[in-house]
């Protein structure tokens, strides 16, 4: 029927097709027409008034225009941090934080007392619980008034996605004065990875500019989604100790939060120069990415059994050095060598989980020779060699990677890689003769 709204709209008439994307092939039904209606049409300047015609009886319903804010789920109301986005890199809108560290602590109490909860799986705050659902409805990116998919750029959180939040893309703040365009399935922006640069600035940013009065808990468990912060330049705008003081918070959760536990103690003491060596992790929390930025600016790393990193005390005018220091990024310090400590210190590679990144310190002059290119052809075709031997199957390296484990073999052969259950000299690798 004809829209009554603003007059450019009046009189328009819409016809959408509209087909079931499951695997039952079956018509879609009313309440699936109006679920899409609702889900996609968020922010528009009229009403939509649904009429439903049946052979029992005629439904009617006026779906109105809604603000963009984030939707939390109402028993984590009270432990979210809500960011609001007010034009910020042509965006408005609100993104929404749930504290990791009480939401995980509440389930648990909850677990004690009942195994289930029954939840509106309508609800877009909830739906994200299905595991075939990749568009995480818990975030939506609007464009026009309708809802193209979710926000890039957010973080991540583990155990369950605690990340909310609604942005409208401005048209008026593009140079042309026309909304982004979109792919070909309106299911995103073109420029994708702008938007996602943009959006985790907006996040980070206020994280970093609040770090002083965050809530315990507030940055555990918190990924970044895109692939490191080494790009993102703007973080120089802050020092490298403003940068600490934020990951500090997520390397006390690792270290253990609460009156039953010694982290932050444990923290203060590493802190003073005294005690021995922490570990920060082994996955890609916010607070290690930021560490192992700025750390190597007043300490050194270790490695230990099952890619543990550590780290060990700092010199006492640490904080000095990293109050007046603008340019980690800019000046990072990338470094192919640590320290290898316990069962792994004499091996040249040790794979874990997938993952070798690092040579063994301890044979740093053995590769001195070696540029930076050679070492990464090194350290790949080495990785894939001791992944396929875990697999029993035959490795496939470029021509590089395999002259550099035949430079290896030449030279180093004595030296041992393997992983945490086996090991064995380089000498012994079995490669073709490639001439």
């Amino acid at each position: 029927s004809p829209n009554n709204g603003l007059d450019r709209f009046r009189g328009t008439c819409v016809t959408l097709y509209l087909s079931n994307t499951s695997s039952s092939n079956q018509i879609p039904s009313w309440d699936d027409v109006r679920q899409f209606i609702v889900e996609v049409c968020r922010n528009l300047p009229y009403s939509i008034d649904l009429v439903h015609v049946s052979a029992s009886e005629l439904e009617t319903e006026t779906h109105h225009a809604s603000t963009p804010s984030a939707r939390v789920p109402y028993e984590l109301e009270d432990v979210a941090i809500r960011i609001p986005v007010d034009g910020t890199f042509g965006l408005t809108g609100e993104l929404a934080l749930v504290n990791p560290f009480i939401a995980r602590k509440r389930e648990v109490e909850a677990f004690s007392t009942v195994g289930a909860r029954v939840v509106d799986d309508t609800e877009p705050q909830f739906r994200y619980r299905s595991p075939t659902n990749f568009d995480d409805q818990t975030s939506s990116l609007i464009r026009g008034g309708f809802r193209i998919g979710s926000i890039p750029g957010l973080p991540t959180c583990y155990p369950s996605n605690l990340i909310m939040g609604e942005l409208e893309v401005l048209w008026d703040r593009e140079q042309s004065k026309r909304y982004p365009r979109t792919n070909l399935s309106r299911t995103g922006l073109i420029e994708y990875g702008q938007v996602a640069n943009n959006v985790q600035r907006i996040w980070l940013e206020y994280l970093i500019k609040n770090r002083h009065g965050l809530p315990v808990g507030q940055i555990d468990n918190i990924s970044i989604a895109l692939p490191g912060l080494s790009n993102a330049l703007w973080l120089e705008e802050y020092s490298a100790l403003a940068l600490y003081e934020l990951a500090r918070q997520g390397w006390i959760g690792r270290l253990g939060h609460g009156q039953h536990s010694d982290g932050e103690s444990r923290l203060k003491k590493w802190e003073s120069g005294r005690g021995p060596s922490l570990m920060i992790g082994m996955f890609n929390d916010l607070y290690i990415e930021l560490l192992m930025i700025i750390l190597p600016f007043i300490t050194k790393f270790q490695l230990g059994e099952e890619a543990r990193i550590f780290v060990c005390p700092p010199a006492s005018d640490w904080r000095d050095e990293l109050g007046g220091n603008h340019s980690f990024l800019s000046q990072q310090k990338n470094d192919m060598f640590i320290e290898y400590i316990d069962s792994i210190a004499d091996l040249l590679l040790y794979r874990y989980a997938g993952n070798s990144a690092y040579f063994n310190s301890k044979y740093r002059q053995r590769l001195e020779s070696l540029e930076s290119s050679q070492l990464i052809h090194l350290m790949t075709g080495l990785d894939s060699l001791i992944e396929s031997r875990d697999y029993k199957r035959v490795a496939s390296l470029s021509s590089l990677q395999l002259e550099m484990i035949g430079w290896a073999k030449a030279e180093i052969g004595e030296l041992l890689i393997g992983t945490l259950h086996e090991e064995w000299p380089i000498s012994t690798i079995l490669i073709p003769n490639n001439k």
